[in-house]
Formats: structure tokens, C-alpha cells, sequence
């Protein structure tokens, strides 16, 4: 087996990837003697930085030593002083990040009596001597602390003074139940899968559509532990399963979003043979892609004239519909 010096691989760079930086999985195959070999340049950078950089981003000493030929070769390559330059900015900015137990006690000390927004970051002053602001991103922060107290990940172990500090909050206790909730059922999906859900539907729900809240208690082992099911909300996330573009064809996932439940055809066709599922179905995707005209005409100025009676039943596509050819005319 052919092994390539670190300077035979510096060479190949400057030979091969002098236009344009490689990406980090690109792998260059060529002949070598008598034998095929993969050169792997974005490998070969990352194996490279601690001969330009250290952890903090100094560049004055680096932890390794390169020949001054081999540096010279490098930094002739158009792109890569951009790229170490890149490369000690990230280093010194990773080089202040603050430590996990110092976020936990961030979020001690900003949210004391509301629970931070899940998807949000705020600027937060940190809780040392350097008086700078910290980007805080309190829902990361939750996450990670929850892999410690759910799966004992000791990379997000507090002591124990901030842990108290932590569950002294009035929503700590709240949160932590989610959690635990949550991990509960993610781990029920694991023992109760797609295909059973798909049977309950076929077996019970056949001639009729299951209500939003309708739940049914699945048995799905021999000491009878039951697993509530609401098959609404399942099918409500398997729905992007069937978008369709223009020409009939499936649309791709980055166009409509992945499906928080993902059919294979087998399981598609099944879902299909049901009688009234296509039709709920088409009615169900032409609501979500008319509801961002309904937003706008609910929050135009324009009257539309187009209020319907406490007493009719009109579909959401119908009154939009209505809505939109009003105001066309």
C-alpha cells in the first residue's frame, strides 16, 4: 500500500486544487507506480493547520514545524493565505467562548421567572471580570444540559451549587418534565413503528377520516404496555409525502419541506388505496399553499366582502379562492 509523504501531498495541492479550494470530503484518485491512489486535499488542509496555527489563533507559534520550501509552496497558492486568515479568526473567536457552566448560570440570571423562547439568542452580559456581552442561545444551552441529565453526558455537567441555582427557577421543574416527556415518547416511536400506524389506519379508519384529537391506545408488547396514538396528527406529518410539482412528478423534499414522516411507495400506495385519502389529502395540500395569500388578505386594508355566516361550512381553499378573485376584480 502506496503512502504518500506529507510534502508528495503539498505537491499534489499546489498541482491539482491551485484554482479553487477543496472541499472537505473531495477526494483526488490517480496512478501512482503501479498502484491507484486517493489523494484527499481537504483532509490534507486540516492535517496541515497545526503547522500555521495554534488553538487560540496565534500564528507566531504554531505546535509543528514545516520545511520553509513546503510553506513557501502553500502559501503560493492563491487562496490559501484567505483561507488561513479565516482560520485564526475562527480559532480566537472559538478561544473566547465561555464555559457550559457559565451559560447555565447566564440563564439563571436572566431568565428568573419566564422560560427562554426555544429557537431565539439575546445578548446577554457575561459574569466575569471582562464586563464583554455573550451571545446567548438559551434553547442550545437546555438542549445540552438535558443530554446530561437524561443520558449522562458529563461533557454538560454543572456543579452542584448551579444545578440548585438552576432548578430554584420557577419554570425548571416544568421544563425538565417536558424533557423527560418528550424522551419517553421519542423512545415509544422507536418500539411502535410506521407500519403498525399505518395498520390502525387501514383497519379503523377506512370509511371514515379520524378526527383531529381522536386518540387510539396501541398494545405493542406482551405485558400490554399501551401506546397512545393520535392518528390526526400523523397523518397531518406525513402529508409532504405526496406533494406533487406541475407536471405530476413528486416534488423534491428541499421544495416543500421533508415530511416529519417518511413513507417508502410500499407505504405511500397503502395509504392511497384508502377511499378517502386522496381527496383529504389534495384539500389538505392546496390549504397550505394558499395560507401565506390568506395572511395577506387578512392583513389587507382592502374589504373584500367576503365574511361568511356563524352557520356555513366553506372550505378554507373556496373562501381564499373567493377572497383572491374579489379582489382581482
Amino acid at each position: 500500500m502506496y503512502r504518500a509523504s506529507l510534502e508528495q501531498k503539498i505537491n499534489w495541492l499546489h498541482e491539482f486544487c491551485k484554482d479553487k479550494k477543496p472541499k472537505h470530503r473531495d477526494t483526488i484518485k490517480m496512478a501512482v507506480g503501479n498502484t491507484s491512489y486517493a489523494f484527499k486535499p481537504g483532509k490534507l488542509l486540516d492535517n496541515l493547520k497545526p503547522y500555521f496555527v495554534d488553538k487560540k489563533g496565534g500564528a507566531n507559534n504554531p505546535p509543528e514545524e514545516l520545511s520553509v520550501s513546503s510553506k513557501m509552496k502553500l502559501l503560493s497558492i492563491p487562496w490559501f493565505r484567505d483561507w488561513l486568515d479565516n482560520l485564526c479568526v475562527r480559532r480566537k473567536a472559538a478561544s473566547q467562548e465561555i464555559s457550559f457552566e457559565h451559560q447555565m448560570q447566564l440563564i439563571v440570571a436572566n431568565y428568573t421567572n419566564d422560560s427562554p423562547c426555544k429557537n431565539s439568542s439575546v445578548w446577554v452580559e457575561r459574569m466575569d471580570e471582562t464586563g464583554f456581552e455573550y451571545l446567548l442561545n438559551p434553547g442550545s444551552v437546555l438542549d445540552k444540559f438535558a443530554l446530561h441529565l437524561f443520558q449522562d453526558d458529563t461533557r454538560y455537567e454543572i456543579s452542584p451549587s448551579s444545578k440548585d441555582d438552576f432548578f430554584a427557577l420557577p419554570w425548571a421543574m416544568q421544563w425538565y418534565e417536558r424533557a423527560a416527556k418528550r424522551r419517553d415518547v421519542a423512545r415509544m416511536r422507536k418500539v411502535v413503528s410506521k407500519n403498525m400506524k399505518l395498520a390502525v389506519l387501514l383497519n379503523m379508519f377506512w370509511e371514515r377520516k379520524p378526527k383531529w384529537k381522536e386518540r387510539v391506545n396501541i398494545v405493542y408488547n406482551s405485558s400490554g404496555d399501551l401506546f397512545p396514538f393520535y392518528p390526526g396528527s400523523f397523518l397531518d406529518d406525513l402529508v409532504n409525502n405526496f406533494y406533487e410539482n406541475a407536471d405530476g412528478k413528486e416534488a423534491c423534499s428541499n421544495t416543500v419541506g421533508r415530511p416529519a414522516v417518511v413513507l417508502d411507495d410500499a407505504q405511500k400506495l397503502a395509504l392511497r388505496s384508502i377511499p378517502w385519502f386522496d381527496d383529504w389529502c389534495a384539500t389538505i395540500i392546496k390549504n397550505r399553499q394558499l395560507r401565506p395569500l390568506k395572511r395577506a388578505l387578512e392583513s389587507s386594508d382592502i374589504d373584500t366582502d367576503c365574511d361568511v355566516d356563524d352557520g356555513d361550512e366553506v372550505d378554507e381553499v373556496d373562501e381564499v379562492d373567493a377572497c383572491a378573485k374579489r379582489i382581482k376584480a
